[in-house]
């Protein structure tokens, strides 16, 4: 993150829907959820330390494709003005 914006913090999360086990052989997929949690965390944490204002809460999902082809992209709000 941006100039060591998480390092004043430490999170601790038990194994979980938020913190899945990667260490055996059956991963779990990561597609579309992880974005509104990584920029609603973000958001709450730049207005938790005043930095700055927060954006738009959500980020844009874009996908295109066809039978054989598939693309997704995420888009991020920016973040309000800071000093």
């Amino acid at each position: 993150m941006n100039e060591g914006l998480m390092s004043p913090v430490d999170i601790k999360l038990p194994l979980g829907l938020l913190n899945p086990d990667f260490s055996g052989k059956t991963l779990p997929a990561v597609v579309g959820g992880n974005t509104e949690i990584s920029q609603r965390l973000t958001e709450t944490l730049l207005k938790a330390l005043g930095l700055v204002a927060c954006s738009q809460g959500t980020m844009n999902n874009f996908l295109f494709g066809n039978q054989r082809f598939g693309f997704y992209e995420t888009i991020c709000g920016g973040t309000g003005a800071g000093p």
